[in-house]
């Protein structure tokens, strides 16, 4: 008997494991920026690859003015991501006033563990 293909992502064995799980950037003079890079991890010792999904595999909501982001060169993770290799993704932090910023950054992929959240928080002073 063939299998049939399925039109959707099917998770994968793996977990997507992050390090560090979360961040919170201190404090951060108002206009400056200070970036932290997160490590992902493809925890299977064999198989399939962890797929992110495109177009927009990281993403953090939408503020105004922006408060955390990711920089030009933000990820080198590529579309899969095969058992026991590892990709990086630096997030960024600009505070617009004094205060205190909570977010996440959510990661799409068809991990077992899928989807991942990194949460984020930071100041402005």
């Amino acid at each position: 008997r063939t299998p049939t293909p399925t039109p959707t992502a099917t998770p994968v064995p793996g977990n997507l494991n992050i390090n560090p799980p979360s961040n919170d950037f201190g404090n951060v003079k108002v206009g400056h920026h200070k970036s932290v890079t997160f490590t992902l991890s493809n925890s299977a010792q064999e198989g399939p690859p962890i797929t992110f999904t495109s177009p927009v595999a990281f993403s953090v909501p939408p503020t105004s003015p922006q408060v955390f982001g990711f920089a030009g060169s933000a990820t080198n993770c590529p579309l899969r991501l095969f058992p026991k290799k590892k990709c990086k993704l630096t997030v960024e932090f600009i505070p617009a006033a004094p205060k205190f910023y909570p977010s996440k950054v959510t990661v799409s992929d068809n991990a077992a563990n899928a989807n991942q959240t990194i949460p984020l928080s930071g100041s402005g002073e």
